[in-house]
């Protein structure tokens, strides 16, 4: 999940700021059973999804058969619009062999009007099981069961990931990445206590807040949020702030609100059985400082699991690695990707990493595997 002060942009935006990306980024929207759905597509093809159904069975038809899918499953709050760089990023140079999808969680962006629906209506995705049904159920309509399926979750995302993974058996699921995984304890998160508390009993005070600040000239809000941004975080964030004020309408803050709350709920123990049925086909990679995953956890993952892929964050990437670090981290999966003959296509290229962070003695560099990432020695 990303951090708090992000949310708390979030909850005081209005919809009247929300303006169309510069990127034109390929948006679709579709239906997933009574879902209206945002979908971003990197491919080749000319062709949008909804219109490549085959009548006679679920899923694309032949062209998208032929090519590998990455899919991208995306933290909270969750438009798919913040992992753009992140998704171009894998497709570049690999364009001739796979497509690289993802989809926002249900409720979460702002929708065209005709495809808008009342609260009550949507309520039931709004929970984790909600929005893992939601992916799932994305899958299985429009990606064929033979098709060779990677999976990429980030933050929440991981949790929602590994689910689908041990799920959704009859799909060809080749491997999954899990970025900077929340997938345990998310109680005990530094952000936890104050997260719980804007969605439950400060939820009221704070969609009164959404209300009040369509007072506000839209401008204005706007212009504050990009000063905000720039002191926070530097220059050259505008595709950033349209993600975030994609967020500001009342009904979406709504949706965001329920997943949060759900989820903190809900994320307790690790699914260890999870885990052992998929192992093979998991990777996991921490931050050595993130606020939803201390250094503890990976290292017990690992006791539990001696044969795990863990591995670590040597450039300093934060949890929201999606702000300043989308190419980067691109870069470092797609060489994970080709080191482990998953891409169809293509050789490693050079990762840019460079000086590591300081490493606690309990984690050592391995030299045989790639730059950018350290299995942990117990």
């Amino acid at each position: 999940m990303t951090s708090l002060w992000i949310v708390l942009f979030l909850l005081t935006a209005p919809p009247c700021c929300v303006r169309a990306s510069k990127d034109h980024l390929p948006f679709s929207y579709l239906m997933v059973d009574d879902c209206p759905t945002q979908l971003l597509r990197f491919t080749t093809s000319e062709t949008n999804v909804s219109d490549t159904l085959d009548d006679s069975s679920n899923g694309i038809i032949a062209e998208g058969k032929q090519k590998m899918i990455v899919f991208v499953v995306p933290g909270n709050p969750g438009p798919i619009g913040f992992y753009a760089d992140f998704m171009k990023e894998i497709f570049a140079g690999n364009e001739d062999g796979i497509e690289v999808w993802g989809v926002s969680h249900a409720g979460h962006v702002v929708l065209p009007k005709n495809m808008q629906k009342p609260y009550s209506d949507m309520k039931r995705w709004f929970s984790t099981a909600g929005e893992v049904e939601h992916k799932m159920r994305f899958l299985q309509k429009y990606v064929p069961k033979e098709t060779p399926l990677v999976l990429i979750g980030h933050s929440i995302g991981s949790y929602m990931a590994l689910q689908i993974t041990d799920k959704l058996k009859d799909h060809n699921i080749v491997h999954t990445y899990l970025l900077f995984p929340a997938i345990e304890r998310l109680a005990r998160g530094m952000n936890a206590p104050m997260l719980n508390a804007l969605s439950t009993y400060l939820r009221q005070p704070f969609m009164a807040l959404v209300y009040s600040i369509h007072m506000v000239p839209a401008m204005l809000v706007k212009r504050m949020f990009q000063l905000a941004v720039r002191v926070h975080y530097g220059d050259g964030k505008e595709s950033f702030v349209q993600n975030v004020l994609s967020l500001s309408s009342p009904s979406v803050m709504r949706a965001v609100i329920d997943t949060t709350q759900d989820i903190l709920k809900q994320v307790g123990d690790r699914d260890d059985d999870a885990i052992a049925r998929n192992l093979d086909k998991l990777t996991f990679y921490y931050g050595l400082n993130d606020h939803w995953a201390p250094r503890e956890f990976p290292m017990q993952l690992r006791r539990m699991f001696p044969r795990s892929d863990v591995r670590f964050c040597l450039e300093g990437f934060r949890h929201a690695f999606v702000v300043d670090a989308g190419r980067e981290m691109g870069d470092i999966v797609k060489n994970w990707m080709r080191s482990q003959n998953i891409l169809p296509f293509g050789s490693p290229t050079e990762n840019n990493a460079s000086l590591a962070p300081t490493i606690p003695s309990t984690i050592t560099m391995a030299s045989t595997v790639p730059s950018g990432i350290m299995t942990v020695s117990v």
